[in-house]
């Protein structure tokens, strides 16, 4: 069974004819750089192949479907994907595979930046609190279709801290990516305008379906009706406050001879 390496390198190997894959790499402006974040990576896929071999990656892969479906596949596993889906690949992965993709469109976006650390600890021979700066270089792939000159935001998350050794600490957290951009599209706008003669209206009501523990006057104070007019509109009423579910009219338009 013939098989494709791909992403995020260019497509190699043993097909002729592997698919339409483009991507494309970002060099950040010293500003952007300084920021802390940026996209690095962008790329997306037309798969003409039926299967296809992944590269490894040394970061993490969210791979997305964005048009038709596939089957991911690794060791004995396998996970039909269809539009809409994703597979997250952790980083180093070896193995992994996909199939029935012919037709299919993947999306990916590697993201790259600096994640500034402040730790704040006390010691056991000081009651003043210590603190320790560091910058901690990133690199995360997500599945979403973007540009280089689209504004990101970077969020952290779930942040867990726990002691591993007296001078090691281990921290644990979540990075919530969220972007916008401008895309511009033309579209059709009226200029003018004809004046039609509106059809004869018909004869209409709206009815209102009581919540428990409603009475009338509950029911007239949300449509704005005098309570003596929505009895008029609902005879039975007069006798019994409605029933939970009952339909109630609060509105009718009658058509004059």
């Amino acid at each position: 069974m013939p098989y494709v390496t791909f992403v995020p390198q260019a497509p190699m190997g043993e097909s002729a004819d592997p698919g339409i894959f483009v991507q494309g790499t970002h060099v950040p402006a010293p500003l952007v750089e300084r920021s802390g974040i940026w996209i690095k990576t962008a790329g997306s896929a037309i798969l003409l192949q039926q299967n296809y071999r992944l590269s490894t990656c040394d970061a993490p892969l969210w791979l997305v479907v964005d048009d038709g479906g596939l089957i991911f596949e690794h060791r004995q596993m396998k996970v039909p994907l269809k539009k809409g889906e994703c597979v997250v690949i952790p980083p180093h992965t070896e193995g992994c595979m996909i199939s029935q993709a012919k037709d299919s469109r993947l999306l990916w976006l590697t993201v790259e930046g600096m994640l500034e650390v402040t730790l704040l600890y006390m010691t056991d021979d000081s009651d003043a609190p210590v603190t320790v700066f560091q910058e901690e270089p990133f690199r995360l792939t997500f599945a979403a279709e973007s540009a280089p000159e689209d504004f990101l935001t970077l969020t952290v998350g779930e942040v867990d801290v726990s002691a591993i050794t007296s001078d090691r600490v281990e921290m644990k957290y979540i990075l919530h990516l969220r972007g916008s951009g401008l895309e511009t599209q033309e579209a059709d706008l009226a200029t003018e305008a004809e004046r039609v003669e509106a059809e004869p209206p018909s004869e209409s009501l709206i009815l209102y379906f009581t919540q428990p523990g409603e009475e009338t006057w509950d029911i007239a104070r949300r449509y704005r009706l005098p309570r003596a007019q929505l009895m008029e509109m609902n005879p039975g009423l007069e006798k019994a406050e409605p029933t939970p579910g009952q339909s109630v009219v609060v509105w009718h338009r009658q058509l004059q001879a």
